[in-house]
């Protein structure tokens, strides 16, 4: 099973230090990471659902993905997709919480709004021209 890298930890916290995006170009490259973590760490929550500590930890990584979303200024040509990224990432990070308190009606809530507002947001950035599409 792969790992989530140090480096992938490290970018996070150097990008948190300047979440404010100059160009389009930047603006893609960082939502690209931070939606590209939250749903690698989907798939680690769903495969292990039975591991309370695991999903607290998933909890808290996308908390922090939140976060740094949050801090992101799209450029005027994106906003409109800018929503979509931090309700994907809100509600995985709610998904992640209520995975790792047990509650499977509310995970599943959670992580269908989730996607929902992922397939959004991958929809409207296409028409823009750009791929958000996480990498494997």
């Amino acid at each position: 099973m792969r790992t989530i890298p140090f480096a992938f930890f490290a970018a996070l916290t150097l990008f948190a230090r300047d979440g404010h995006a100059e160009s389009r170009r930047e603006y893609v490259r960082r939502a690209a990471l931070v939606l590209g973590s939250v749903v690698h760490i989907e798939t680690w929550v769903e495969r292990n659902k039975d591991d309370l500590g695991l999903c607290s930890i998933a909890q808290a990584v996308a908390e922090r993905s939140a976060e740094l979303a949050g801090r992101l200024t799209p450029p005027p040509e994106l906003r409109g997709i800018h929503p979509h990224l931090l309700m994907a990432i809100e509600n995985a990070e709610r998904a992640y919480f209520f995975a790792s308190s047990g509650d499977a009606r509310q995970f599943r809530h959670h992580l269908r709004v989730a996607r929902e507002e992922r397939r959004i947001l991958l929809q409207l950035a296409a028409q823009e021209g750009i791929d958000l599409t996480p990498l494997d």
